[in-house]
């Protein structure tokens, strides 16, 4: 059975970001809030922390951007059948959309006093940094290869800390998108580009790998 302070998260959540994450055509499966569009799936994501007891919880939200056959092309797993944060080409934490690019953690104690108030105040707020930051930066992705076109640098969108943040793991997802839809040559460049960049890593075979695939297609 859930703890006290769990249950309060789960209805903050309900009774505010699911309703307007639902407007938004995204459907909640689990911890995760799923919007179709087109090929690509946009996430929605509520992170616990695993520090959480029976005096202080916090939660974090994430977004991100699935692709299917990307990430499974890149880690040699199936496609999930319900995609999560870490199945994304493209994931960031909402914190870090801010100006500030500080973490964000919402919290919930114990001792809140009155908790109706505290609830109220949270839901508002979450509601507010989905609505101003979250959706907008998901909003700019409409096809698959604006996702490529900012792991690769080339979309006038700030990088620093969206997921994955390595050169090389950027390029050979951009690679992949860029094949899957038929662009070859920026998929050829692309690979390239995370050979360099991964020369002499622990996932140099992994986009050795991948260009192998790429040159065969």
């Amino acid at each position: 059975m859930a703890s006290p302070l769990a249950q309060r998260i789960t209805g903050i959540l309900k009774g505010s970001l699911t309703p307007l994450l639902r407007s938004q055509g995204f459907r909640k499966k689990g911890s995760v809030y799923l919007a179709q569009h087109g090929e690509m799936a946009l996430l929605v994501d509520i992170q616990k922390s695993r520090w959480n007891d029976e005096d202080e919880a916090k939660f974090t939200i994430n977004g991100g951007i699935y692709i299917p056959g990307i990430v499974s092309a890149y880690s040699g797993r199936p496609d999930p059948e319900k995609p999560k944060i870490v199945d994304c080409c493209l994931s960031v934490r909402i914190g870090m959309l801010e100006e500030s690019s500080l973490d964000k953690w919402w919290k919930v104690t114990s001792r809140d006093s009155p908790q109706e108030v505290v609830d109220e105040e949270i839901a508002r707020e979450q509601c507010d940094w989905v609505q101003k930051l979250l959706l907008p930066f998901l909003a700019k992705f409409e096809s698959p290869v604006d996702v490529a076109e900012l792991l690769c640098g080339t979309m006038d969108t700030p990088t620093r800390f969206v997921a994955p943040q390595a050169p090389a793991q950027r390029h050979a997802y951009a690679c992949l998108i860029y094949s899957k839809t038929g662009q070859s040559a920026k998929a050829q460049r692309a690979i390239e580009q995370a050979l360099g960049e991964a020369e002499g890593s622990p996932i140099e075979k992994i986009i050795k790998r991948l260009r192998d695939q790429v040159l065969s297609a």
